[in-house]
């Protein structure tokens, strides 16, 4: 859509359809743009690009925005339409090891946590010379401000079985 470069436009309303679970919240604060600002071409590109970065959408192009405009008011209304895709995973392996002797392992990782755009892992390990258990959780926007570093909190505990020499177990915790 093309705007006059002399007369400025307001945004009056920008509202979302498609995003089942992903918070209106955790669109908005990819957007360079905001309700009651003048509305700037190349911040809506960049918009575009930063939620095209998160990976919870299918691609979002320019014609996913439907942009009206009201010359009278000076005002343009956005509606952007977006596709979730599918944002967990599982994984299952297991194999031989040095290390950790034979084992299993399973782990879970969701993107996009409860649509507000965290990430969460759990993930086990059983073997016959050691088990493990990871839990990691991720909160990019701490408080809802991007001007705070990303607050990632992860737990790790590994139990060594005794080995063959007739060591006792023992066991590492670490939590960062």
């Amino acid at each position: 859509m093309e705007f006059d470069q002399g007369k400025p436009f307001y945004v009056r309303r920008i509202e979302f359809s498609g995003n089942t679970t992903t918070r209106d919240k955790v669109i908005r604060r990819q957007l360079l743009i905001d309700e009651g600002q003048v509305f700037n071409n190349r911040y809506w590109e960049l918009s575009l690009l930063r939620l095209n970065q998160l990976n919870y959408f299918d691609p979002i192009k320019p014609e996913n925005a439907e942009l009206k405009k009201n010359e009278k008011a000076g005002t343009v209304d956005i509606k952007l339409k977006v596709k979730e895709k599918g944002k967990q995973s599982i994984s299952f392996s297991g194999g031989v090891s040095g290390i950790a002797g034979t084992f299993v392992s399973l782990s879970y990782q969701t993107n996009n946590f409860l649509g507000l755009g965290e990430t969460l892992t759990i993930s086990g390990q059983l073997g016959n010379l050691q088990q493990g258990a990871t839990f990691g959780f991720t909160e990019p926007y701490l408080f809802d401000r991007p001007d705070l570093p990303p607050a990632s909190p992860s737990l790790q505990q590994v139990q060594l079985q005794p080995g063959e020499t007739g060591r006792p177990a023992s066991r590492a915790t670490s939590c960062h």
